[in-house]
């Protein structure tokens, strides 16, 4: 059997994680098997072949916030070896990046505002677990890669999305019943 394969984009911590666990909750409830790829796991993480972005401080770091960190061949080659009947792939670059794109017969873009993503991803790093929880970092990673690149990728990829959605939880519970209608429905 053929998977069918949902795509969620949208900025950083605008509820694209959280929304992909909620479609897989719906769909495994129904009995269906489900698999997330999250392209988060398909960052290159090199320093020496980047890309990488010199802050106004001078520290220079990878920068997450370009389609070039992604390895897009072993994404893509997760989800052509998928087995289960629905792949959902969550990402910033999952609408931005053609040859995924490409293989999604659904798409979702999740927005949220700027002020909140940003105030979400500063909580969310200075609890830790990413490059670092200094406060004046977070900011100064965020308005100097994280905002540009979503400018530059993220938002011009929505116009690829079949729907779009809000990332609060209001948005999310009206999206979920009518999305996973139409997944069921395919």
């Amino acid at each position: 059997m053929i998977p069918f394969v949902v795509g969620i984009a949208g900025g950083s911590c605008s509820g694209k994680s959280t929304f992909a666990k909620k479609v897989v909750d719906a769909l495994a409830s129904s009995g269906h098997s489900v698999v997330v790829i999250g392209l988060d796991a398909f960052y290159t993480r090199d320093l020496d072949r980047g890309p990488t972005i010199t802050l106004t401080d001078g520290t220079t770091v990878f920068d997450f916030n370009q389609p070039a960190a992604i390895d897009d061949a072993a994404a893509t080659a997760a989800i052509d070896a998928s087995t289960d009947r629905f792949v959902i792939v969550e990402g910033l670059f999952t609408l931005a990046i053609e040859s995924i794109r490409s293989r999604l017969d659904y798409s979702v873009f999740i927005h949220l505002d700027a002020d909140l993503r940003a105030i979400r991803r500063l909580l969310r790093d200075m609890k830790g677990g990413r490059a670092s929880t200094d406060p004046e970092f977070i900011a100064r990673y965020y308005i100097e890669s994280a905002r540009v690149g979503h400018a530059k990728y993220v938002e011009p990829s929505r116009a690829f999305a079949d729907v779009e959605i809000i990332g609060d939880e209001a948005g999310m519970a009206v999206a979920i019943p009518p999305l996973t209608a139409h997944i069921l429905g395919a």
